[in-house]
């Protein structure tokens, strides 16, 4: 006689899965089953990132619309670059105002067959700073013509005033961002207003037009350097920080991580933040705060302990380095005098 299960067939996961996941499913199906409640994450994982990676298309194409939509123009606001990270970069580059390239492209980037932007995106490249890692727009965001109609022209200060309210809702769409550099003379003039506005670090360079670069040799250099000493210290800010080098400030900000170093003498060993100047957190009497040590320094006979600190003044945030017999007193290069 022969037995028949009243037991409904038990039907496969693969039968089960929508179309469109069954591909990732039988990859993994080996290492993690898919459960019904495994699916649904899955399904729900999928959906939320399409929805992250369309607000950011938006949030972008918005700030732009609405500068093209108050100024009454298309085409002269170019926008961003999709090939950088925009609203998850780092770092932020200001210019001037787009050129005719950009204008032709449609977009600003380094990439358009431009001096300006070989140039740019050549030092980057020295810098070592990655396309991911940056975003690139204008003071003024629009294309400047001259009264005939027929030129560029130089911005501004009414350019300059107009283009500068944009900027807050730029800003306020880059959680990431590190760093903002000023790229010419015309966009350092912003820097005041940036300093009231962001709590970034702000840095300048030279503008990478072929004029500034024939002009003065050592222009190009001085923009990689600057350009990597700002990637070497925001990845020291970034660093892991030890576990037994965490520490809290009163005003209950996040700690920054210092760098870690290996001492290659006992005598090192010692030296290391035995002081109240020299512990990671701690203040000058200048505003201007301990953020970890740098190494061993100097020559033969010479040697020391050199530190990072970083300014605390508000819109600074300069990180620099000094020997441990200056922590104490030492001032910010960039927005503290002599005379304080």
């Amino acid at each position: 006689m022969t037995c028949i299960s009243l037991a409904p067939k038990r039907r496969c996961h693969r039968e089960l899965l929508p179309q469109q996941t069954r591909h990732t499913w039988i990859v993994k199906r080996c290492s993690e089953p898919l459960t019904i409640s495994g699916r649904i994450k899955h399904i729900l994982i999928k959906h939320q990132q399409l929805l992250n990676s369309h607000n950011i298309i938006m949030n972008l194409s918005g700030l732009v619309q609405k500068i093209r939509k108050e100024k009454k123009l298309t085409r002269e606001v170019p926008g961003f670059d999709p090939k950088n990270g925009n609203e998850k970069a780092k770092f932020l580059f200001l210019l001037e105002a787009p050129g005719p390239k950009a204008v032709e492209s449609g977009i600003i980037s380094f990439d358009n067959p431009d001096p300006s932007a070989r140039h740019f995106g050549n030092q980057l490249a020295q810098a070592g700073i990655d396309r991911s890692e940056i975003a690139v727009w204008n003071i003024v965001p629009w294309y400047i013509r001259s009264r005939d109609g027929q030129a560029i022209r130089s911005a501004t200060s009414v350019d300059i005033q107009e283009g500068m309210k944009f900027i807050p809702q730029l800003l306020d769409s880059m959680p990431n961002l590190r760093c903002i550099v000023l790229v010419g003379g015309t966009a350092r003039k912003t820097h005041i207003f940036l300093s009231r506005t962001t709590n970034a670090r702000i840095l300048s360079c030279h503008h990478p037009s072929a004029r500034v670069m024939n002009s003065n040799p050592k222009a190009n250099e001085e923009n990689i350097e600057i350009f990597r000493h700002m990637k070497t210290t925001s990845e020291i800010a970034c660093a892991e920080q030890p576990a037994n080098e965490s520490y809290t400030e009163d005003s209950g900000k996040e700690s920054i991580p210092a760098r870690s170093y290996k001492p290659k003498k006992l005598k090192d060993i010692r030296r290391i933040g035995n002081t109240e100047t020299l512990k990671i957190g701690q203040v000058n009497r200048n505003n201007q705060i301990m953020r970890g040590l740098f190494g061993l320094t100097g020559g033969k006979g010479q040697v020391q302990l050199s530190y990072y600190m970083e300014c605390m003044e508000a819109g600074c945030r300069y990180i620099y380095r000094v020997n441990a017999c200056d922590a104490r007193t030492c001032k910010c290069p960039i927005c503290q005098t002599s005379d304080g």
